[in-house]
């Protein structure tokens, strides 16, 4: 599994990558410990990953299918994106079956 999330990295890297003289973007200061209260339920499509990691559930589903995300150092950046948004940032790294189990897996969360 995590060959599968190594190419994904390193086009996220690239993807990411932000010219020399332009302002880095900051990190938000919401705390990962709130999850938006207007969410019915986990989804790959409209819920942010801040969201995710706040709820320990999801966090696990996470940890689950892309190992070594949360730990990127690049995830300050991704934290306002959902994963759909993740996606279509890697450069086809991750493969839609993906999301369908993770999808499936957080389905199964109440909120």
């Amino acid at each position: 599994m995590m060959r599968a999330t190594a190419p994904f990295f390193a086009a996220l890297a690239l993807a990411s990558a932000v010219p020399a003289y332009a302002e880095p973007a900051k990190p938000t200061t919401q705390p990962a410990t709130t999850v938006s209260a207007n969410i019915a339920r986990f989804d790959v499509e409209d819920t942010e990953l801040s969201d995710l990691i706040a709820n320990p559930a999801a966090k696990a589903v996470l940890d689950k299918h892309m190992p070594g995300l949360t730990s990127h150092p690049l995830f300050a950046f991704m934290r306002q994106m959902t994963l759909r948004e993740v996606q279509m940032a890697s450069s086809g790294a991750i493969p839609d079956q993906m999301l369908v189990a993770i999808d499936a897996d957080l389905a199964k969360i109440p909120v």
